[in-house]
């Protein structure tokens, strides 16, 4: 992911991000977190999330989205 990029949204998937290379931030439900090599996160499936890198060098994440047939419920909020 070059610097600025940014990556996101809310999919009917459970999302597994593994950061290899870089610093990457990324916003579950707006609360923000700060990922470094050997970081990684479980991103439900109804929760809003996305991630961007702020820095000018690369970041290289491994990424898995697990799709889901019947997806909770949309908290409100």
């Amino acid at each position: 992911m070059p610097g600025g990029a940014r990556s996101g949204g809310h999919q009917p998937q459970l999302e597994y991000l593994y950061v290899i290379e870089g610093v990457l931030h990324a916003w579950i439900d707006e609360q923000e977190y700060t990922l470094y090599p050997g970081d990684s996160m479980w991103i439900s499936s109804n929760c809003k999330h996305k991630w961007q890198n702020n820095t000018s060098q690369m970041v290289k994440i491994f990424s898995v989205g697990i799709r889901l047939e019947h997806p909770p419920e949309q908290a409100d909020g």
